[in-house]
């Protein structure tokens, strides 16, 4: 699978807009309800990318389904975004601003970038919206 920066904003904003932290499992579902080209598979993918990226903090988990002889169950996490999770948020929050950030990767020849240069290009085009006034 690869990562889709398109989608990994639409997740943070979601998350950053949610009244309740929602679990991991009800996210996926949203996603995937608001999305029918997104699978339960790829929208678990981007939601572990999240954690991994420190955009969500990391929480207790709830066990939930049926504990067999085997000990086989569940866990499922609230996503909580953390303070860069907010902070990313803050910066990609504006439509316009993420078609700058995504021109400007594409300008440079880049199919694609670390996370790190989204969240710098993303700080850099604020920037510059803040130098105009």
């Amino acid at each position: 699978m690869k990562r889709d920066m398109d989608r990994i904003r639409e997740m943070v904003l979601e998350l950053q807009g949610s009244e309740a932290w929602p679990r991991s499992g009800e996210f996926v579902t949203m996603m995937t309800s608001k999305d029918s080209s997104l699978s339960p598979a790829l929208a678990r993918y981007h939601i572990d990318l999240l954690r991994s990226g420190g955009l969500v903090e990391p929480e207790t988990t709830t066990e939930i389904g049926v504990k067999s002889k085997f000990k086989r169950h569940v866990k499922d996490t609230r996503l909580i975004l953390s303070w860069a999770g907010q902070d990313f948020a803050d910066n990609v929050a504006n439509d316009g601003l993420w078609a700058k950030v995504k021109s400007a990767l594409n300008d440079a020849g880049l199919k694609s970038a670390a996370f790190s240069v989204w969240a710098r290009l993303a700080s850099e085009k604020i920037g510059e919206a803040l130098d105009k006034i």
